[in-house]
């Protein structure tokens, strides 16, 4: 399974044998200290050099995977991920990537559990059998996403768009799928265990041979689904 760090290395074609590079999730709350980065180019500081590469102040990026910075290390040949700023000081940036845009192209088979992907926007995003355990994907747009045969345990999709998603065979366990759109959606042969969907829209969505009978659908009109074959308790 692949990791963020290998999403990084393969959009940005950096390989082992070149330099040293360091992941830094942009803080908002942090980053904006010029004393974290004082090796920019151009006399930049981290505020100048970010707006330049991705248009946006920081004050517009949300934290975790809003962007993701690459930071140069003076020596060194292998690629790593790190959160020590003793490290990360010694280093230059060199590049700023969008976290969410790198997901939504090379997701697929990634171990993206615990991932803030609150409100992005992953519209057609190819996540074939990643894991997304625990993330946090609350009003989220993944309308058409490719979600067949993923792990979303304990996963957060309160208010995502999963309009016509292809959730065919995907683990959905203890997940919250409240207020959710998920119209024309794939769901067969789907496992759906103390499944919070209260309020969730499954107008014309696909539920053939899933079991529902431990979910919690008060609230979620289940009638206009495809339900062949589906076991269903209303409470």
């Amino acid at each position: 399974m692949k990791t963020l760090l290998d999403i990084v290395k393969l959009a940005s074609h950096i390989t082992d044998s070149t330099y040293q590079y360091f992941l830094v999730g942009v803080d908002v709350a942090t980053v904006n200290e010029d004393r974290l980065f004082p090796k920019l180019h151009n006399g930049q500081n981290i505020e100048q050099f970010t707006a330049a590469k991705t248009g946006r102040g920081l004050s517009q990026i949300t934290r975790d995977l809003g962007y993701i910075v690459l930071v140069q290390a003076e020596s060194g040949h292998i690629i790593k991920e790190t959160t020590d700023l003793a490290e990360i000081r010694k280093g230059s940036v060199v590049k700023v990537l969008n976290g969410r845009l790198l997901i939504q192209r090379y997701g697929d088979h990634c171990n993206l559990e615990g991932t803030n992907l609150r409100g992005a926007q992953l519209e057609g995003a190819n996540l074939e059998q990643a894991n997304l355990t625990d993330a946090d994907l609350s009003g989220a747009n993944l309308k058409n996403a490719n979600l067949k045969g993923s792990n979303l345990r304990q996963t957060e999709l309160y208010g995502a768009n999963l309009h016509r998603c292809n959730l065919q065979g995907a683990v959905l366990d203890c997940t919250d799928l409240r207020r959710a759109n998920l119209t024309e959606a794939d769901l067969r042969y789907a496992r759906l265990d103390k499944v919070a969907l209260r309020g969730a829209e499954l107008w014309s969505a696909y539920l053939w041979d899933i079991d529902l009978s431990t979910c919690f659908v008060e609230g979620t009109d289940v009638s206009r689904a495809d339900s062949r074959g589906a076991k269903i308790t209303v409470s």
